[in-house]
């Protein structure tokens, strides 16, 4: 009966009057997680986790989603919201979270659908310990207690979300042992068996038996037991060291805290990007969707487009999302030397001639920079260059900078086609061109008559605190979607001198993160 009861979830069940079920996307001891649609956001879809409240895990389930409520962390999945299923299901909770796209560690491992070769250990490890840092500096911390491959998932290029907060916990001052013995056996570590409260250690334990498990090629770890480098997949003898301490069985035998032990796995971190293959476009429920494209524009010249590409293609890569960031033809190059062309340089044969003369493409983790090579000279513009791109390199997203030449011919096609259509303006109304200000706000009308759908926004670039802010803001047309700060112009040319971009400074990228939120939820 319960098997055919979530079956009939599954087959277009409307959830809390606004989730439809499409797919069932994994099952558990403790319910199922489905994806659905929105009924009220068209095109958006969630992750719907079906939980059955037994009087042992009833204020689990609601502890967790306070939990994730709370929670916000790149590599966490967002909450969306949290209630009883309905009358005639009291026994059942829903709780509506980010989807996730990629596959989970298990999945890689078990089914051997990729090769995880040493670096690509570290450097999932490493995230995952990144992201306990985060979870372990909460007041009070908060402990996850279940690393394990089922609730990691990688994404496509590499990096991973951690998942299924179910057991986690908030440490409590004084209590001696935990309410609830749970985990899953061959990564709990042995104080959550009882006897003892879990701390933020226990997460220490679990994180290494995890990486035992992917380095052994899926072989369970046995409590105790000593650390064979010839046994596991390319390890150095000395990375043992870090193993044992990280399962000593004994709490106050593992680093001191999760910062401690990122410390020990970044001395074995080369700082590239796994080789770990994915199935390109193969998402967690199976289906394909085209990306979202997004144009970039300057209402007038040096207003900040091209910083603010750059920027929102690197800050979509550390939220994982597969991005192809594209320099339109028609502009000077300026991208190869602005991001100092690192990263992954992509083989030219993957790109067809002409474009492989024209542009210089290459990939930071799950963004591929298609940037006019400096080298390349004036060549006749040819516009099927674009779709090529966006073809031969497929992703979520799609981000075009058109700077100030938004205006040309050559850029109607994408101002009319694409999803979301960003200009930025800056302080100095002596660069905003009056035929600017008039081509933007028909642009505008032209989009809204032919879709409703498509969506432009002016975004306040250099912001800062003067006296006719309030007159600035209101003399552009349209809906302003949020507002970038100036930097410090002194630092942030020292910080270009040096090859690095706004986003390799932590509270400047905090900040914009911060500020663009309004285009994370749109996107």
């Amino acid at each position: 009966m319960e098997h055919e009861q979530e079956q009939a979830w599954e087959n277009g069940m409307v959830i809390g009057g606004r989730y439809r079920i499409t797919a069932l996307i994994g099952t558990g001891g403790m319910g199922a997680v489905y994806a659905a649609d929105d009924l009220r956001l068209p095109g958006k879809r969630w992750a719907v986790k079906v939980s059955r409240i037994l009087r042992a895990n009833g204020d689990n389930l609601l502890e967790e989603a306070r939990l994730l409520m709370k929670l916000n962390h790149p590599r966490l999945p967002a909450i969306a919201d949290y209630f009883p299923l309905d009358r005639s299901h009291p026994e059942h909770s829903i709780l509506i979270m980010e989807l996730i796209e990629g596959c989970t560690l298990q999945k890689l491992t078990v089914n051997r659908e990729a090769t995880l070769e040493f670096q690509d250990v570290v450097h999932i490890a490493v995230q995952l310990c990144e992201t306990l840092i985060y979870l372990h500096r909460q007041h009070p911390p908060v402990i996850h207690r279940d690393l394990k491959p089922a609730n990691v998932m990688v994404l496509p290029g590499g990096d991973i979300k951690l998942i299924d907060l179910g057991i986690a916990r908030q440490y409590k001052e004084g209590q001696s042992e935990d309410t609830l013995w749970l985990g899953t056996p061959g990564f709990a570590a042995p104080e959550q068996s009882g006897g003892r409260q879990s701390d933020p250690r226990a997460d220490q334990y679990g994180l290494g038996a995890l990486l035992y498990h992917m380095l052994s090629g899926g072989d369970y770890y046995t409590n105790g037991s000593p650390i064979r480098p010839e046994r596991l997949t390319g390890m150095p003898a000395s990375f043992a060291a870090v193993m044992e301490k990280l399962l000593a069985p004994d709490p106050r035998h593992r680093y001191k805290c999760a910062a401690d032990a990122l410390k020990a796995l970044m001395r074995y971190h080369t700082g590239a990007k796994p080789a770990v293959s994915l199935k390109e476009r193969q998402h967690s429920y199976g289906s394909v969707r085209e990306p979202t494209t997004i144009t970039v524009s300057s209402l007038g010249a040096g207003a900040g487009a091209t910083f603010l590409t750059l920027t929102i293609g690197r800050l979509l890569a550390q939220k994982g999302i597969r991005c192809t960031a594209i320099e339109h033809p028609m502009l000077p190059p300026e991208w190869v030397s602005l991001l100092d062309a690192g990263g992954e340089a992509m083989m030219s044969e993957e790109v067809d001639d002409p474009i492989r003369r024209k542009y210089h493409v290459w990939r930071e983790g799950t963004v591929t920079w298609c940037g006019l090579h400096p080298a390349a000279g004036a060549m006749q513009y040819h516009e099927d260059w674009l779709p090529l791109l966006s073809r031969k390199f497929p992703a979520e997203v799609v981000l075009y900078d058109l700077s100030s030449y938004w205006h040309t011919a050559q850029c109607e096609s994408l101002l009319s086609e694409a999803d979301i259509c960003l200009f930025a303006a800056d302080p100095w109304p002596s660069r905003w061109p009056a035929p600017a200000l008039k081509g933007y706000a028909d642009l505008i009308r032209s989009r809204t008559e032919t879709d409703p759908g498509k969506k432009t926004y002016w975004i306040a670039n250099k912001d800062l605190s003067f006296r006719q802010r309030k007159e600035w803001l209101s003399m552009i047309p349209g809906s302003r979607l949020a507002a970038v700060p100036q930097l410090p112009p002194e630092e942030w040319i020292d910080w270009l001198w040096q090859g690095r971009w706004a986003t390799d400074c932590k509270p400047w990228r905090d900040l914009i993160n911060e500020r663009l939120r309004p285009l994370w939820s749109i996107i």
